[in-house]
């Protein structure tokens, strides 16, 4: 649209354009009059003095978040599709969604290994039955089906029940035990075990008739006869006959002479003797023989039972003339001696001890043993084995220092010439095991000098002793004594002055725990060689300074110079050590003053 200056010079010249639309008039440029806003469409128009709003709703961004599973996306537009059995649909902005019904399922079932009756089926999948059999049982529980047997899975002590129906003989039934049956052919009746089967056979043998003539006999007054076939023969005024299924025997009247027949108690002498048809036994005559015969022997069928522990069918019926026994699980069938023999093993049942677990699944049997471990040393411990034992052995150490003059001192360590002939007794704890063959004591030597040159010598004479305590007893667990001679020049006395180590060849091996060290001197001036010179000299043991008053008890509790609550049985002896095996009793050992120090030794231990 060309642009037109305004009239008047104040104005302007308005129009539209655009995301707009027209209507009515269409656009028009508008230079005079009056220009009305008008809202519409959710438009609202507001003026306030020379500032005119426009206001809108907000509108969407134009898509939506959709989540499905672990999925989600920003989208525009979304497609319900069919799927896996469900229809979507819309109607009025709603979306349906609709199932088809469930068709029958079926479940194909299979059993493999150790089956019975059928190994496999096919089953309507919405109701399933499961039936325990033998020792098994099923039941449901917690959303599981469960199926449990008992351990032992060992073959039991199974018995069978035998029943005989129709035509029986002896007893009519009987329980024996499962693992060994006999089987016992009586009358025509055989039984036998053939390619798993046992056989019962039963053939129609020539049965065989006894006949016997009492009373006005002729020729033979007895005989056997093939029952099959009999024929009788009229002599004299006998005849014989036969008629309506029985024999007729006929003899004249009067004069005597007539044939008799006896059975063992009857006998008939005249008339007419009838022979009957019973117990399969037929009579016929032809001319004047009498005829019998067997009927031919039909199929007999037993029937069989199995009564506690049954699988399979518990009950048939089967023909006598042939049996087949089939061994199932642990049991075995035979014939032997003319008797059907079922066998099974004897109960057994399975234990385990120690660490070992037991369980079943089904007919498996399952042995746990926990895994393997191995134990392993980490310094100083070692370990050994000798057969099943197995030992953990502390590697000793071979050096400690009972520092008492830091640990147990309130300042300084101090030196003090050692008491001659008192036993000084020091109380330790060893934190580890210990292997030594030295013990070492730190002494200071001082030794007067001469302007000229001689020579001099100090003697010594030492007790050391290591103790365990036992109540109120020191024992001694190792010692040592000796004496010896220390040369010198009067005027050089540097290797025998100032600080030295008192050495002891005390050797053995301890444990961790509280032991105790006594060290007993005595001291003297000696001379050595031509030119010689006695020279004063001291020795004196570096102590720890401890408390010098009276020993440490506890509240309430009296003090006694030989008890000492807080370092039990630490102090001097008043008894000299003569022998290195001497024990040492507590009441002996004065705990405090200069002699409570004087005990307040360091010790050291190691190997040379």
């Amino acid at each position: 649209m060309a642009y037109v200056p305004p009239l008047n010079g104040g104005r302007i010249n308005a129009s539209i354009g655009g995301n707009s639309t027209s209507a009515g008039a269409g656009y028009a440029l508008i230079s005079t009059g009056t220009m009305v806003l008008a809202g519409g469409n959710n438009i609202t128009l507001s003026q306030n003095g020379n500032n005119i709003t426009i206001s809108a709703p907000n509108t969407p961004t134009g898509s939506i978040n959709f989540s499905a599973s672990n999925t989600s996306a920003n989208l525009a537009s979304v497609t319900f599709s069919n799927s896996n059995n469900v229809s979507f649909g819309l109607s009025a902005g709603v979306i349906t969604a609709s199932i088809t019904n469930q068709s029958n399922q079926s479940l194909g079932l299979y059993g493999v290994g150790n089956t019975t009756q059928n190994s496999s089926t096919t089953l309507d999948a919405r109701t399933l039955s499961f039936n325990g059999l033998g020792g098994a049982t099923v039941g449901y529980s917690n959303g599981s089906i469960q199926i449990s047997a008992p351990q032992t899975v060992a073959q039991t002590n199974q018995t069978v029940g035998l029943y005989a129906l129709g035509n029986t003989t002896q007893n009519s039934s009987t329980t024996l035990d499962a693992r060994s049956l006999s089987f016992n052919g009586l009358g025509m009746i055989t039984a036998g075990y053939s390619n798993g089967s046992i056989q019962l056979s039963a053939t129609q043998s020539n049965q065989d008739l006894s006949l016997y003539a009492l009373g006005n006999t002729t020729q033979n007054s007895s005989t056997v006869l093939n029952a099959s076939k009999m024929s009788f023969n009229g002599l004299g005024g006998a005849t014989v006959g036969f008629s309506n299924g029985s024999i007729q025997i006929s003899g004249n009247t009067g004069g005597g002479g007539g044939v008799a027949l006896y059975d063992g108690a009857n006998s008939i002498s005249s008339g007419t003797a009838r022979f009957s048809n019973s117990n399969g036994v037929s009579f016929g005559f032809n001319g004047q023989t009498i005829t019998g015969s067997v009927a031919a022997q039909t199929n007999q069928t037993v029937g069989l039972y199995a009564l506690g522990n049954t699988t399979q069918n518990s009950s048939t019926t089967l023909d006598a003339r042939t049996m087949s026994f089939n061994g199932l699980g642990a049991a075995t069938m035979g014939y032997s001696n003319g008797s059907i023999q079922v066998s099974a093993p004897p109960v057994s049942s399975l234990s385990v001890t120690g660490a070992l677990s037991l369980s079943t699944n089904g007919s498996t049997v399952s042995i746990g043993a926990p895994a393997t471990s191995s134990l392993s040393g980490v310094a100083p411990i070692s370990i050994s084995t000798n057969g099943s034992t197995i030992s953990l052995l502390e590697t000793p150490a071979s050096q400690y220092i009972h520092n008492s003059a830091v640990l147990l001192g309130t300042s300084a360590s101090t030196l003090s010439t050692f008491a001659q002939t008192s036993l000084s007794i020091v109380r330790m704890f060893i934190p580890y095991a210990l292997s030594f063959t030295r013990v070492d004591i730190p002494v200071s030597v001082n030794v007067a000098t001469a302007g000229t040159a001689a020579t001099a010598a100090m003697a010594v004479s030492n007790v050391a002793v290591l103790y365990t305590r036992n109540g109120a007893t020191l024992n001694p667990v190792a010692g040592i004594s000796g004496a010896g001679t220390f040369s010198f020049n009067s005027n050089n006395t540097g290797s025998v002055t100032g600080a030295k180590m008192l050495s002891f060849n005390l050797a053995t091996s301890i444990s961790a725990g509280e032991y105790y060290m006594g060290l007993q001197l005595s001291t003297n001036t000696a001379s050595s060689g031509t030119a010689t010179t006695n020279l004063a000299w001291s020795l004196s043991v570096i102590y720890g300074q401890s408390y010098s008053a009276l020993p440490w008890t506890d509240f309430h509790v009296g003090t006694a110079s030989t008890i000492n609550a807080m370092n039990v049985m630490q102090g001097m002896n008043s008894v000299s050590l003569s022998t290195t095996n001497q024990t040492v009793q507590q009441s002996q050992i004065t705990h405090y003053g200069a002699t409570g120090v004087r005990a307040n030794l360091i010790v050291g231990f190691k190997n040379n």
